[in-house]
Parts: C-alpha cells; structure tokens; sequence
C-alpha cells in the first residue's frame, strides 16, 4: 500500500511538474515572439525615418533644380 502511494504521488509530481515546465516554455516563446514584433517594428520605423531624411535632403536640390 505504502508503495502504491508512494508511486502515486511520485507520477503526480512528474505530471505537475512537466504541465509547469510546457507552461514555462509557452511564455517564454510568446516572450520571444513579442521581443521579435518590436523589434521588427523599431526596424521599419527607422526605416521609414531614413527614408524621410533622405526625401528631405533631396528636396531643396529639386527646387534648385527647377529654380534654375
């Protein structure tokens, strides 16, 4: 009987301790995926400002263009 328990809680303990250790897991993937998103989105952002710079430098040489 003793031994019966004794198993028993043992398969309990594994059985809590893998669903933790697939929770665990499952966050940090979402923690990484989310970590990815942002960063992605820093990239495009400075991106978009490079993109801005350069229109904006490019600009007074069209008007100097047409002015001539």
């Amino acid at each position: 009987m003793e031994m019966t328990l004794l198993l028993f809680l043992d398969m309990l303990c594994l059985s809590h301790c893998s669903i933790w250790s697939l929770l665990e897991e499952r966050k940090k993937k979402k923690e990484e995926e989310e970590e990815e998103e942002e960063e992605e989105e820093e990239e495009e952002e400075e991106e978009e400002e490079e993109e801005e710079e350069e229109e904006e430098e490019e600009l007074p040489l069209r008007l100097n263009l047409s002015l001539s």
